[in-house]
C-alpha cells in the first residue's frame, strides 16, 4: 500500500478532478489530502509529517491539479529501484490548444525525456523517504522549494528517474511566486544557481550539506 499525499492549496474544480482521477485509475493507495495556506514548502512538510515514514518507505507528493492515467503508479514504481530517490513522468498542459501563447513551454515540459535525469518537475512525485530529506520552510510562497528538495536527495547520492511508461496533465500555478527570494536563498544554500543549470552531484555538494546543516 502506498501513502499519497495531494497538496491542496485553495479547493477547486480542478481539486476534484485530481481526485476523482486517483480513485478511478489507482489500486493499493491510501489517499491523504493537505488543505493549508501555507507555502509549498511549508504544505509539502506537513504532508510528510503527517504519514509518519519509516526509512526506505516510498511515497507519492502530488499537487492537486494533476490528472493521472491507468496504470500511473506501477508505471513510477517500476523505476523506484536501487539509488533511485524520486520518480516522475512527464507532464502535458490540458490547455496546450487553446493557450497557444504556452505552446512552446507545453511542449518543452512534455518533451519526452525520459530516463535517468538531473532535474525534475514535482508535479507528481514517488519518493524513497529518507531520514533528514525535508522541504525547508524557509521558502516562501512557490518556486525553487521543490529544486532544494531534489538537491536534499541528490546530496545523499540518490538519484532522478523519469518513467517512460506514463505522463500526466498538469495546469500549475495556484500560490503565489517569490521565485528572487527563493533563488536567492537556494543560491546561498547551494552554491550554485538553478537557472544556470547543475550536474548530478556537484563538486563539494555532500561537504555544502553537511556544513548548512550544522549552522542550521
Amino acid at each position: 500500500m502506498t501513502k499519497l499525499i495531494m497538496l491542496c492549496h485553495t479547493p477547486s474544480w480542478k481539486t476534484l478532478r485530481a481526485v476523482w482521477s486517483v480513485l478511478r485509475n489507482t489500486e493499493d493507495v491510501t489517499l491523504t489530502i493537505v488543505r493549508t495556506k501555507h507555502s509549498c514548502a511549508r504544505n509539502r512538510a506537513i504532508g510528510m509529517d503527517t504519514l509518519k515514514l519509516a526509512e526506505g518507505e516510498h511515497f507519492v507528493m502530488m499537487d492537486d491539479d494533476v490528472i493521472v492515467r491507468p496504470g500511473w503508479l506501477d508505471a513510477l514504481r517500476k523505476y523506484a529501484t536501487g539509488g533511485v530517490g524520486m520518480v516522475s513522468a512527464p507532464l502535458r498542459n490540458p490547455w496546450l490548444f487553446t493557450r497557444l501563447r504556452h505552446l512552446k513551454r507545453s511542449f518543452r515540459r512534455s518533451n519526452r525525456v525520459t530516463g535517468p535525469v538531473e532535474n525534475i518537475v514535482p508535479a507528481v512525485i514517488l519518493c524513497r523517504y529518507a531520514y533528514g530529506v525535508k522541504p525547508d520552510c524557509a521558502y516562501g510562497g512557490s518556486q525553487r522549494e521543490d529544486t532544494d528538495l531534489i538537491m536534499q536527495y541528490k546530496s545523499r547520492g540518490y538519484t532522478l528517474y523519469v518513467s517512460p511508461d506514463t505522463w500526466f496533465y498538469h495546469s500549475g500555478g495556484k500560490i503565489a511566486s517569490n521565485r528572487t527570494a527563493n533563488t536567492e536563498l537556494f543560491i546561498r544554500k547551494w552554491g550554485v544557481n538553478p537557472d544556470d543549470g547543475f550536474i548530478l552531484r556537484p563538486e563539494g555538494l555532500i561537504e555544502k550539506t553537511i556544513d548548512y546543516l550544522r549552522r542550521h
